[in-house]
Order: C-alpha cells, then structure tokens, then sequence
C-alpha cells in the first residue's frame, strides 16, 4: 500500500516535471525565433520592394492567414482528443518545425523565384501548431502540472533568449537560416521530456458548426469579448510594435534582440510592484495601461524605447514572457470547449487587428497608420484592463 503510494507520487511528480521542462524548452525556442521569424519576412518583403507599405501589406496577409487556419481547425483538432492529447502535441510541434524549415528553406533562397511558397508554408503550419497544441496542452497540464512552479531562474534564461538570438544574427547573411534550423532542433528536444507525461484522453461534445454557435451564446459573451479584445491588443503588441522597434533601431537585429531581453527582464522585476500599486483602483491600472500605448506613438529614438518599455513594464496583466508570443495558457486552463472557444476568440481578435490595419493601410498615409493602431489599442487596453480589476466576470 505504502509501496503503490510511493509509486503514485514518484510518478506525478515525474510528470510534472516532464511537462515543465517541455515548456520550458519550447517557450524558450520561440522566445529567441518567433517574433525574429516575422521580422525576417517583413524585412524580405520590404527590400525586395523598397517600400515599407509592401512590407506591411505581405507580413499582415500571412499573418491573417495564419489565424484563419487556426480559428478552422481548432474545433476539428479538438475532436481528437479522444485519440490522445499528448499525441496531438506531437503532432503540433511537428507543424511549427515544418514552419521554420519552409521559412529557413526560402530566406536560404532554395526555393529559387517561388520564395512565397516557404512563407506561405510558414504561415499556414504555424496556424496548423496554434490549432493542435493549445487544448492539448490544456489538458495535460489540467491532468498533471497544476502545481508545478515558475521559477524566477528560468524566467530569466528565458529572457536572455532574444539577445542571444540577436547576438547570433550580427553581420552574417546565413545567421537567420541558422538560427531558425537551430530552434526546429530545440523544439524537437523539447518533446523528450513527454515521454515522461501520462496520456490523456478527453471527448469534445461540440460538431464544428456547433462551436462557433456557442461563441455568441449569451452565457459566452464576456469571456469571448475578453479574449477577441485580448487578441487584438496582442496583434499590436506582438506584430506591429516589434516591427516599428525594429524600424526605430534602422535594422539591427543585435539591437532588437537586446532590446526584447530587456523588457522582459524589466518586465520580470516590475511585474509584481504593478500588480500591487494597482490592485486597489481599476481607473488607475487603466490609465496606466492606455497611456503606455499613447506614449509609443511618440517613441524615436532607443533611449525612449526603453523607457517606455520600463514604464508599461509595470502595467497589470502584462506577461512577463509576452515576447514568446504563445504563452497566455500558462496563466490558467480552460478544458475542452472553454479551451476551444478561447483560441477561437484570441484568433478571431487576431484576424481583427490584421483586417483593421489593412484597411487602415488602403485609405491613409504610412506615418499615420501605427500611431492610429495604438490608439485603439490603447482604448482596448483602458477597456480590457478596467474590467479585470473592477471584477467583471468573463464567463
């Protein structure tokens, strides 16, 4: 009895520990590639043309297409877990390597005048890997890594990761098909410690139809809202904001991957003094988080890139590892058809913030559209941010 006791927690802790260090290696690869990885497309785009708005107008339809995919498959992805969660998260991390390949494979100019066709590959096997990976995931860490930990130690390696990727990118022309090849690598190791994750094995009561249904079922309607106004903000955040830092520092990828590290680090130790400073007043942690955003609208220089980014550092809800762009699971599970509904909206909102700066693009001037951009996300920031401290209830 004692002996199968023994057992039963030897194994739960091998468990969560295996779940962990999956994460951990993962979030580290894209911590150090994915937003490198769009700024390698929009970088193609725009010397290949000599236009800025090119740039743009490439890098937000493959980034819309992306959501596309993800927002079709998720229902369908979530059918299977019958057949095993830790089995569709293999399957999802095989889909982000391909992206890196066909991304690698086309800036290596491999695929000759069909260069698109490795982009095109990268955006659809990314929204492919968004779709697969996230219920699962979910599940496996509903099941066994509840009460597993972050440790201050590893969030700090992986802040580090950017500016080693930057570093790696100075001065050499194969540094970004290197780099890319070295995070498929990484992302393939990470899959060895699920070896050590139980199987888990859920059904999915929704058909296809039925899922998008229930996203404007009343019951639904503040969580979904809560999500659709998370993934824009974080289209913002996460797309165009990188891109214009990226312009700001006239193309250094050393500097951009300093810079990321940087915020993060920050990020890190500001986190909690925010959390307090604003836990007693909704409109103040609003105003803070809408007039970050206002405040990048005027940034020019890399001085006030970082002390913008100190000050919106401290703003409530901001994730410490928002650079890895995939990470908002780690802060909470929502099973099955929550789960679903929830990648559903923050791709939906996604798609949104795309759709909204193209059109942005097609009727004003360039220097206007991202100052516009962040004004809206400064409105949804207030609006999202308010109603988390004021207690409203999203489901």
């Amino acid at each position: 009895m004692n002996q199968q006791y023994i057992n039963s927690g030897y194994d739960a802790l091998r468990s969560r520990a295996g779940l962990g260090a999956h994460r951990f290696l993962l979030r580290a690869g894209l911590a150090g590639s994915l937003l490198f990885a769009w700024i390698f497309i929009f970088q193609y785009y725009t010397l290949d043309s000599q236009s800025v708005y090119f740039g743009l107008q490439r890098v937000l339809f493959l980034y819309g297409l992306s959501q596309i995919v993800c927002i079709l498959l998720t229902p369908l992805c979530a059918r299977t877990l019958r057949n095993g969660a830790k089995r569709m998260m293999v399957f999802s991390i095989s889909f982000l390597s391909l992206a890196y390949i066909g991304l690698a494979v086309s800036l290596a100019g491999l695929l000759g005048e069909s260069t698109a066709l490795g982009f095109l590959l990268f955006s659809l096997a990314l929204g492919a890997y968004q779709a697969m990976y996230w219920i699962p995931y979910s599940v496996e860490y509903d099941a066994v890594g509840r009460n597993a930990q972050n440790f201050i130690s590893k969030e700090l390696l992986l802040a580090m990761m950017p500016i080693l990727a930057g570093i790696a990118l100075f001065d050499d022309q194969f540094a970004p098909i290197s780099l890319l090849f070295g995070m498929v690598g990484l992302f393939m190791v990470s899959l060895l410690p699920l070896i050590h994750v139980p199987e888990q094995y859920e059904g999915f009561s929704w058909s296809f139809q039925e899922t998008f249904g229930e996203l404007i079922e009343p019951a639904h309607r503040h969580f979904v809202a809560s999500s659709l106004a998370s993934g824009f903000e974080g289209t913002l955040l996460l797309l165009f904001w990188p891109i214009a830092i990226f312009l700001i520092l006239g193309g250094s990828f050393p500097l951009f991957g300093i810079l990321m590290g940087f915020t993060l680090l920050v990020s890190l130790i500001l986190k909690d003094a925010g959390q307090t400073a604003h836990a007693s007043s909704p409109l103040l942690a609003a105003m803070h988080a809408a007039s970050t955003w206002i405040i990048r609208i005027f940034v020019i220089t890399p001085v006030s890139l970082m002390l913008v980014e100190t000050y919106g550092s401290g703003v409530p809800g901001t994730r410490s590892d928002h650079f890895a762009t995939e990470q908002r699971a780690d802060n909470g599970s929502y099973i099955d058809e929550l789960s679903a509904l929830k990648e559903i909206s923050l791709a939906l909102g996604r798609l949104l913030a795309a759709l909204f700066a193209a059109l942005l693009l097609g009727f004003l001037p360039y220097d206007t559209v991202l100052p516009t951009l962040f004004l809206c996300a400064a409105i949804i920031a207030a609006f999202s941010v308010y109603r988390a401290h004021a207690g409203h209830p999203v489901s």
